[in-house]
């Protein structure tokens, strides 16, 4: 899995841990599941500063300086080829050894009430897999 999609799954993955269960060791694996996509957050945050200090142009302060858009000014095309290869490479990066995909059925929530969105499911089909009950004749 690449870490775009851990940072794409992170909202989703916060309303599902918000969400009633009837399996406790579900809703630990997701506790463990939000600290990990956390963790590849800040980690992002942290590599995405350091591409910011590397490539964007500053202002007598030494703050990047921010155009009307909300993007940051880079120095120059040098640069702005550099900060959109490392990016790329950044969101590319491997992090199926550092999240740890879960298994969660139907059955393991309390009521359907809970269930996500089809929409929701999909953005997590990266860090859960959605297991079927075995019982269920529409499996």
């Amino acid at each position: 899995m690449k870490l775009n999609e851990v940072l794409a799954a992170r909202e989703p993955l916060n309303k599902l841990s918000q969400k009633h269960f009837s399996n406790f060791k579900v809703v630990r694996n997701i506790s463990e599941l939000v600290k990990s996509v956390n963790n590849e957050f800040d980690f992002f945050n942290t590599e995405f500063k350091k591409l910011i200090d590397a490539y964007a142009e500053k202002d007598e302060h030494g703050n990047p300086i921010i155009v009307q858009n909300g993007n940051i000014k880079l120095k120059d095309e040098e640069a702005k080829l550099a900060f959109d290869k490392e990016y790329k490479e950044l969101l590319d990066l491997d992090v199926s050894d550092r999240v740890k995909v879960i298994t969660i059925k139907e059955t393991d929530f309390k009521t359907s009430e809970d269930f996500l969105t089809p929409s929701e499911m999909m953005v997590l089909d990266c860090i859960i897999n959605w297991g079927d009950d075995e019982a269920d004749p529409q499996a």
